[in-house]
């Protein structure tokens, strides 16, 4: 029922969006209509005057009809129980049985563990160094934190590292005062040698009267005083975020004290809260051997039997003779290590039959390594003895690992009902990636963009976030929390490329299907004789904005057929990288999707950039970087709300017509190295909002322009000649002029002369934030971290 409520809302607000961008769009397309066809009359100022009344009219009816249905579902809203959740504050998320079902405790040991023999062993040596309090480790849900947290708890009890040990499961319905009184009776509780001490116990529990009568305060410095005096090893496994510890740290020591701390987290950006020199541990995902063994010892548990055993058994049987018995073993286990295949036979009911190993490793890949995946797989297929069977899961794997009594898709959930709301739109948005895909952070933070997801400041200011700052701190929390994995960094540590584990991008997917979020559309092959696109064919709780398209082995040259779509988004990916579209295909889908606000086609090929392209006012990102340019059309003026023009970074471009200088809002331009002998000067001077410009020929521009771009991150200049570079070197030399934002700066010279330190300091001094400068294709200038440490991912 809330669902179809929110949907409704939902709707609405995409009716609202229409109303008011279909208006935009025939007022532009009136306007430009009376004057071209009624220039030669006096009226056409009239004409045009009435044209815009009747839109109007019409717009106005449309709203009040809109305002009927939000009237008619907010009077509906009492009825479903709901509250306003305040700014910042997470909407409560797991029911209370999930929490009890997922509550750790240190007595009860997994037994099938593979691969952690390492990582226990070289925590165990960190928490016994006098220089580490605390050691975190940190990763996504089901990679194994807290078994491993439990390995290295229990080998510090053998090893009697410390005096006394406390576990205390903490997750997100975490109580202080409850926390404080369990670390205060694991301390003050007599010792298991000291139980039959009577005395000892009756002053035990007076003084715990005593402490349920405390305050807080005085609860916080027992604790403390008594952690300090202490050798204590304490575990938090399961914290969510800052305010946990923030509330419990009055109750722990921070120095002059022999208790270590060990946490399991999700979220690696509050364990910089707990300790600036806090010891982080980022467990790896299983290779694809420890991901079989430990899927063998669930699935399979009769493997796990000793080749010894087996031979002496037989051999008992057979013979009866002890010595025999011990010889035969002997060879056995020898020739099986040397994999002899007359050795390698064991009985049926001791193997795994050839046809089951490989169904097994199959699904196995589905889980990547994570070991809650492959043991819920293995507890499943324990019960499962048949071919059929086996292969029944193995047809339709996926569905299994979504079931909700599995668990695993549950566990990921809590990440995200964790997310702030800012941060849920930016997570669901990385589905319509495909599977393995990896993304730049700059084309995915244009899109964040583009798509509206970061809300916009009325202006920005200068000392003040941009949008791509905060879509980058966005990024970086999604990191932090594991739901994305960084596979790249550049020089300077920031994220360059970044991609979803293949589960988390199956709840990804499974959540923004709920949401309606985007529509995955696979091209695959030439199987369709033509393109069939709705954006509402398939859904029954509202309607879709957003369409990825994953071509492979596309043709590309079939036909479309589609309504007047209310798509805002088209994001193409070409699989194979030869896959493409036609200009047939393209300039249909310019003349259908009239809306449209994102257009991104990197990688696919095919076609040429439309001339009608123009007609789509609405855009704010066109990246069509694998498309021919030939003549630019000069209709791309009139995108007056574009942000990001990305196009053909090779040398297909014969003529760039100088509209450019009209898109007021543009953030991003990346320009071909070359701009076709038919170009003439082309203006920039007026883009003041640019954060991005890579190639600005000297050639077809005036260098003085860039004095005005103040706000440049990133600028990649192209110097042809001689009269040009002195210009250049002018504007570096000049005290008044300085690029305060400029990051990445690189320049391609013709003729050098810029050979002498003087003139690269010269542009380090006039940018203050350079992090690199390349000069021809070298890199001659490479700011080193200084900001703590950028760790190694």
């Amino acid at each position: 029922m809330i669902r179809n409520w929110v949907a409704e809302i939902r709707d609405i607000a995409y009716d609202a969006e229409d109303v008011l961008e279909i208006y935009a769009l025939k007022a532009v397309e009136s306007r430009r209509s009376s004057s071209s066809r009624y220039a030669f009359l006096k009226c056409s100022f009239l004409l045009g005057k009435w044209n815009n009344i009747k839109l109007l009219c019409k717009v106005g009816s449309e709203i009040e009809g809109l305002t009927a249905r939000l009237n008619i579902l907010t009077a509906r809203l009492p009825t479903y129980g709901l509250k306003e959740i305040k700014e910042r504050e997470r909407p409560p998320s797991s029911p209370e049985n999930w929490f009890i079902n997922r509550r750790t405790y240190s007595h009860k040991i997994e037994q099938n563990v593979v691969g952690l023999e390492e990582d226990t062993n070289f925590l165990l040596t960190q928490l016994v160094r006098t220089d580490c309090r605390v050691v975190a480790i940190c990763g996504m849900g089901g990679l194994g934190k807290t078994t491993l947290a439990k390995k290295v708890y229990h080998q510090c009890k053998v090893g009697r590292h410390f005096e006394f040990f406390i576990w205390v499961f903490v997750s997100q319905q975490w109580q202080q005062r409850n926390i404080w009184e369990t670390f205060l009776y694991e301390l003050l509780s007599p010792s298991k040698e000291r139980l039959g001490d009577g005395q000892m116990e009756k002053e035990f529990k007076e003084k715990w009267k005593e402490i349920q009568k405390m305050n807080n305060d005085a609860v916080a410095k027992m604790l403390h005083e008594e952690l300090q005096k202490s050798k204590c090893l304490v575990v938090l496994d399961d914290i969510w975020d800052n305010i946990v510890w923030d509330a419990l740290k009055p109750g722990f020591p921070t120095e002059e004290t022999s208790t270590k701390f060990m946490i399991t987290t999700r979220n690696r950006n509050l364990v910089h809260r707990v300790d600036p020199n806090v010891f982080i541990h980022e467990p790896r995902c299983l290779n694809d051997e420890d991901s079989w063994e430990l899927f063998e010892k669930t699935a399979i548990p009769k493997l796990n039997i000793n080749p010894a055993a087996f031979v002496r058994d037989a051999w008992m049987y057979i013979t009866g003779n002890s010595l025999l018995i011990t010889i035969a073993s002997f060879i056995f286990v020898i020739l099986c290590k040397l994999k002899q295949p007359h050795f390698s036979y064991l009985p049926s009911a001791y193997r795994v039959k050839a046809s089951l190993e490989k169904l097994g490793r199959e699904m196995v890949k589905h889980c990547r390594g994570l070991p809650l995946a492959i043991v819920v797989l293995g507890g499943l297929l324990s019960s499962k003895r048949t071919y059929d069977e086996w292969d029944t899961i193995h047809q339709c794997i996926k569905s299994y690992l979504k079931r909700e009594d599995f668990g695993i898709f549950q566990l990921l959930a809590l990440s995200y009902d964790d997310l702030l709301f800012e941060l849920k739109p930016c997570f669901l948005y990385l589905g319509v990636l495909p599977e393995d895909f990896q993304i730049s952070r700059d084309r995915l933070i244009n899109l964040w963009v583009a798509e509206g997801i970061i809300l916009q400041p009325r202006k920005e200011r200068e000392s003040e976030e941009s949008l791509e700052d905060v879509a980058y701190r966005y990024l970086t929390e999604l990191t932090e929390r594991y739901m994305v994995n960084v596979e790249r960094r550049d020089p300077s540590g920031r994220i360059k490329r970044c991609q979803m584990h293949d589960l988390m991008r199956e709840f990804c997917l499974s959540k923004a299907e709920e949401e309606n979020f985007f529509q995955v559309l696979p091209c695959y092959g030439a199987r369709e004789k033509s393109l069939n696109i709705s954006s509402s064919s398939t859904k029954e709780k509202g309607r879709v904005r957003r369409l990825s398209l994953h071509l492979n082995n596309f043709p590309g040259d079939i036909a479309l057929q589609c309504e007047e779509s209310p798509f805002r988004s088209v994001i193409g990916f070409s699989l194979d990288r030869y896959s493409g579209i036609s200009q047939t295909l393209i300039e249909t889908f310019v003349r259908k999707f009239k809306l449209l606000r994102i257009l991104d086609l990197e990688g696919v090929k095919g076609f040429g950039i439309p001339e009608t392209i123009g007609k789509l006012i609405h855009l704010r990102l066109l990246n069509l970087r694998s498309a021919w340019i030939g003549n630019l059309p000069p209709s791309i003026g009139n995108l007056s709300c574009l942000l990001t023009l990305r196009l053909d970074p090779f040398e297909s471009a014969t003529t760039i017509p100088d509209v450019l200088w009209k898109l007021k809002r543009l953030r991003h331009l990346y320009l071909p190295p070359w701009y076709g002998s038919g170009t003439e000067r082309l203006q920039f001077a007026d883009l003041s909002d640019l954060r991005t410009l890579v190639n600005f020929q000297t050639c077809n521009a005036e260098v003085e322009d860039l004095i005005r771009l103040t706000n440049l991150r990133k600028l990649k200049i192209v110097i042809f000649d001689e009269i040009s570079q002195r210009r250049f070197k002018r504007i570096f030399e000049s005290p008044t002029i300085t690029f305060n934002y400029l990051r990445d700066f690189s320049i391609e010279l013709a003729i050098s002369l810029l050979s002498d330190s003087q003139d690269i300091d010269n542009i380090k001094s006039r940018c203050p934030r350079l992090q690199r400068l390349k000069l021809n294709g070298k890199v001659v200038y490479q700011k080193t971290p200084d900001v703590f440490r950028i760790e190694e991912e």
